[in-house]
């Protein structure tokens, strides 16, 4: 939501309030400072002309690598219990066991980041094509102004990079993972390449909108119906279908369960039902279960609400519980389950393993 009023107001020499729409983008996400870097050489390269603003938005650009990186490097693993190093790296490290050197590999290596940016490096047949079709909705979506506005382009490459070099089929294709970065910067390519033509024919200009609708509307719906990414769920995301909004379970008995449950106690719940208890000051994802005096779990849960578990793992979970001398059944009836804590904590960084 920043980057078009960065853009505006570097175009039109408002410096604070440009520099305020920087600082929100550097300090809203740690990865958000890399993209951040390369948004900020695209805006020089937007207006090379200007030496000094080029050169200025050159040297703030240089602020934002130094920043991810302090972050990244000392900042995170020093808040993280275990000290551990930027975990976001363990997808990327079969090019490299850091970042400088992923990046090293690549550039001296374009046939494997050919290979990276198209093909599936799994190996599994499963995930085919999920690249193309990436490609394919970029280009649908106002890619092809990229051609004409090479300076966008380059705002994009860390956020191709993130979703395409990773070794991890879920966030390579339009499902949601590392997305949303590319609808500012097509927006300002294609606008950008419009302001600069002359103006359509009446004709031409009136049919103009409703074809770009018609075009956005099918590819749209051709997504929602089908789509090669990989764990796709046409129930959850697709809204033209009935049975997204039918429940699975009897909600009203849902609620009145949970809310038997203590408002001040750390819980440990599903996935499904984190969303109705809010308002505590300790909710872990179950099944991470810490320090949590009680744990809410449904007894017969489909695959989307035994995440992060399978539906086996989930069963398995309910089982151990069960069989642990600290933990009772407080509740239970056909559809859930809730399990209180007696007695001390013997891990405060338990995760059950199922």
């Amino acid at each position: 939501m920043a980057l078009p009023w960065l853009a505006l107001w570097v175009g039109q020499r408002r410096w604070l309030p440009a520099a305020a729409a920087a600082l929100l983008l550097l300090l809203s996400k740690e990865n958000m400072a890399l993209w951040l870097a390369f948004v900020l050489l695209g805006l020089a390269w937007q207006h090379r002309r200007q030496r000094a603003v080029a050169a200025g938005l050159g040297l703030a650009a240089g602020g934002a690598l130094a920043y991810f990186w302090l972050i990244t490097s000392y900042v995170m693993p020093g808040l993280d219990h275990a000290h551990r190093a930027f975990a976001q790296l363990v997808r990327y490290r079969h090019l490299g066991p850091s970042l400088p050197a992923a990046v090293a590999y690549v550039l001296a290596h374009p046939a494997a980041l050919w290979a990276a940016l198209l093909e599936n490096t799994t190996g599994d047949p499963a995930h085919n094509y999920i690249k193309l079709e990436l490609w394919a909705a970029l280009l649908l979506s106002g890619g092809w102004a990229l051609l004409r506005r090479p300076w966008y382009a380059l705002m994009l490459l860390p956020i191709v990079g993130q979703k395409l070099l990773a070794n991890d089929p879920g966030i390579w294709g339009i499902n949601g993972q590392y997305s949303i970065e590319f609808a500012p910067v097509l927006a300002l390519a294609v606008t950008d390449w419009l302001a600069a033509r002359p103006p359509l024919p009446a004709g031409r200009r009136a049919l103009a909108g409703p074809v770009a609708v018609a075009v956005t509307a099918l590819f749209t719906i051709v997504t929602l119906y089908t789509r090669q990414s990989t764990w796709y769920d046409r129930t959850t995301t697709n809204f033209l279908l009935g049975r997204h909004y039918r429940c699975h379970y009897q909600r009203a008995a849902l609620h009145a369960a949970l809310a038997r449950l203590p408002a001040t106690v750390a819980l440990s719940a599903q996935s499904c039902l984190v969303p109705q208890v809010p308002e505590r000051p300790q909710l872990y994802l179950f099944p991470v279960v810490r320090d949590a005096r009680y744990v809410a779990i449904l007894r017969y849960p489909d695959e989307g609400s035994a995440w992060p578990l399978s539906l086996a793992a989930s069963a398995r979970a309910i089982e151990q519980l069960r069989a642990r001398a600290d933990f009772r059944v407080a509740y239970e009836d056909e559809q859930l389950l809730i399990f209180k804590r007696f007695g001390p904590v013997a891990n405060a960084a338990e995760v059950l393993q199922p």
